[in-house]
């Protein structure tokens, strides 16, 4: 299957889901586990180089960000409020609100 067929591109829009919501690096796609996985569930290897993934994300950053910039054009005021913090596991957590 080529990495457009529907299918293919489901799994990797999963692999970048999973990647950028757990925050964990590209090469944790290529760790010999992960791939056994993803190869039991699909036979067919996917393409999960670094840069590939790398590029993916961009490629889902830009798209979003075009999405955002689009619903705020007409937006005349904007507040914006921030707030960091570690918890007592040492797990840092951050939030925006924009209002």
């Amino acid at each position: 299957m080529s990495p457009s067929h529907a299918h293919q591109e489901s799994l990797i829009n999963r692999q970048l889901d999973m990647s950028v919501s757990t925050l964990s690096p590209a090469s944790n796609l290529r760790n010999e586990l992960y791939t056994s996985i993803i190869h039991a569930a699909n036979p067919r290897p996917l393409d999960t180089s670094r840069l590939f993934v790398g590029r993916a994300i961009t490629r889902r950053f830009n798209s979003h960000q075009q999405v955002v910039r689009e619903a705020l054009a007409n937006v005349r005021v904007c507040h914006v409020r921030t707030d960091m913090w570690t918890s007592a596991a040492s797990e840092a957590f951050g939030s925006y609100v924009v209002t």
